[in-house]
Order: C-alpha cells, then sequence, then structure tokens
C-alpha cells in the first residue's frame, strides 16, 4: 500500500527533489503536479478497493459469491461489486 506521502515524494522525485517537502520550499505545485498526486492516489485506493473485491464473501461458511463483494442489506437489497467495475474508473480519473 502507497501511502499519500510516498506518492508526493515520488512525484518530487521525478522532478528532481529528494521528498515533496524540499520540493514546496522551492517551488510552488502547479494545479497540473497537485492534478497528478490527486490521481496516483486516486488509482492506488482504486487497485486497493479491487484487490478486496476478490475476497469471497461467506455466509454459513459457504461461499456467496467469487471475486465479488456482496453487501446485504436486511437480507433483502443485494450489491455486487465486481474487480473489473472497480478498475474501470481508473480511465475517469
Amino acid at each position: 500500500m502507497t501511502t499519500l506521502e510516498k506518492i508526493k515524494d515520488q512525484v518530487a522525485n521525478r522532478m528532481g527533489f529528494s521528498n515533496w517537502k524540499r520540493f514546496v520550499l522551492f517551488c510552488k505545485p502547479t494545479p497540473e503536479i497537485v492534478d497528478e498526486v490527486a490521481k496516483l492516489y486516486a488509482n492506488q485506493k482504486l487497485d486497493e478497493a479491487a484487490e478486496k473485491a476478490t475476497l469471497a464473501i461467506e455466509r454459513d461458511g459457504k461461499p456467496i459469491l467469487r471475486n465479488q463483494l456482496a453487501y446485504f442489506a436486511d437480507d433483502m437489497d443485494h450489491v455486487e461489486v465486481d474487480k473489473q467495475s472497480i478498475l474501470s474508473l481508473k480511465d475517469k480519473v
């Protein structure tokens, strides 16, 4: 799992600075740079959500869905989110 701080440091490294704090000390982050950090962080979180979606949900020790995440509210409503639908959001970030 990559933290927001690590992502900011990676962006600063690509611009020749040792870390984000040094970058901010010498440069003003432009909206484009802030957007890049935000997109990288959002994509990281989508990857994490997709990874969690691959876990099988069990009820009474038996799998309900494979490679999907299921939520049940009072055994009435049922929403499924599969890994691919989460990863497809990366194109929209």
